[in-house]
This record gives structure tokens, sequence and C-alpha cells, in this order.
């Protein structure tokens, strides 16, 4: 299929809000040769007012992949009582399949603790009765806060990430099938955290003398394709930025 038949009127994007790093969903209204058309964005309750002039990153859901392109706002109009911007259209789409995992080489600080512990720790901090889905951004640095000075976490640092799972080395043995709970932030300014459930797959002692590390394969367990999606939209921003 070419990008042609991709992107055609009807299409469902997204676009990345990059001062919010939120994303708000849009349909295309109209295509041809050298642009396309959207009507209003929304996150929500929330409508994005594209400026003229601005580049937006986007994603563009296939019927068995994502495609993830940058494209830059030429007009806006209004239609009746919808706004609508039309926008370059895309020299380049990057099509990822759903069914596999693109990892990226990735440095990243994580903290982890056992999963069964963790989950018991975090059912006394939450009092009001409220069950916060462990994705859910609502997992501020306030929760977290209080979940580190309960019970000590567990430090790594990332040697790659993939929607699928990562792979990071630690100072403390850890061991194989045992399962984690993975705190993990994918907000460059370090303000947007997420708790995700992973088990180890692979663990392997790097030593030197008396230097000892042990890298550490986990596999993410439980999550939700929009996770997925969030982990994978953000790693093909890393991979624009090093082209």
């Amino acid at each position: 299929m070419t990008d042609r038949e991709l992107l055609t009127a009807g299409s469902r994007l997204q676009l990345l809000n990059e001062i919010e790093q939120a994303y708000y969903a849009a349909q295309v209204k109209q295509v041809d040769e050298e642009t396309f058309t959207i009507g209003e964005a929304y996150n929500g309750d929330k409508s994005l007012a594209p400026e003229k002039g601005s580049v937006f990153q986007i994603t563009l859901y296939g019927q068995d992949a994502v495609y993830y392109f940058s494209a830059r706002v030429m007009a806006t109009y209004r239609e009746e009582d919808d706004d609508c911007y039309v926008f370059s259209y895309p020299v380049q789409m990057h099509r990822h399949q759903r069914r596999s995992h693109a990892r990226v080489p990735y440095h990243l600080h994580v903290n982890f603790w056992p999963l069964d512990k963790a989950r018991q720790m975090l059912s006394q901090i939450i009092v009001s009765g409220d069950d916060i889905p462990l994705e859910d951004s609502r997992w501020g640095k306030g929760l977290i806060d209080d979940l580190h000075s309960r019970m000590p976490s567990i430090q790594g640092i990332t040697l790659d990430l993939s929607g699928g799972g990562l792979r990071m080395v630690t100072l403390e043995p850890v061991r194989r099938q045992e399962r984690l709970l993975i705190q993990i932030c994918l907000d460059e300014r370090g303000r947007q955290f997420f708790l995700l459930e992973g088990r180890i797959t692979r663990t392997n002692l790097l030593a030197i003398g008396n230097w000892k590390r042990y890298r550490v394969g986990v596999a993410f367990i439980n999550i939700s394709r929009g996770m997925q999606e969030r982990i994978i939209r953000h790693i093909f921003r890393i991979m624009r930025k090093r082209v």
C-alpha cells in the first residue's frame, strides 16, 4: 500500500502538542496532490488550534501498522461551524507494524520494585478507594515520591527500549521470571511518570575483576494498547531526532 492510499479522506490522525506532550485526535477531510485538510483536533474536551507555519508530529493508524510523519500547517479557514487546517503532504512516512516491536538504543534511568510487594504498598498509599491503573498519568511525582519513601527502589539504566519491553543494566542481581513494577518517564522534562508491570526474561552477569553489573531483559506484561502506542511514538520521536 502506498502513502497516497494510506492518507485519505476519513483517515484518523493524532497530532502531538509538543508543549503539553499530549495527543489530539483529528480526522482528514480532504486530500490533494500537495496538501491534506483536517477538521478540529480534540483531546477530551480540549481543542487544538494549530497556527500557520507550525510543524506537527502526526500519527496515522492503518489496518496493520502505525505510520509517523511530520507536516507543516499551510493555511487555516472556517467551514460552517468547523475550523479547518491545511497541512503540507508528508515527504516521508515511517512505518511500524503493530505486531512487532521497534527497538531503539536508549539510555534512561529507571526505578523498579518486586511487583507483589509494590502492589501491597500502593494499596496503602491510595487511601481514597480509587483504583488508579498503573499506567495512569495521575501517578505523578507526589505519589511516586510517596512510594519511594515507603519502599526504596532498585535502580537501573536502560540499554534499549521497545513497545514490548526493555533491556537494562543494574547493580543488584535479579531472578529470571521475577515480576517487577517499573517506573518509567517518557517526558523529556521529567514531569510525567508511568508505572508498568514487567517480567524478567533473561539476566547475565557482567564482571571484570571486582566490577560487577547485571544485564537484564524485561518484557512488559498487562500493558494496554494505548500505553504501548505511547512508547512506540516516543521511540519514533527519538529516531527522528537522530536522523
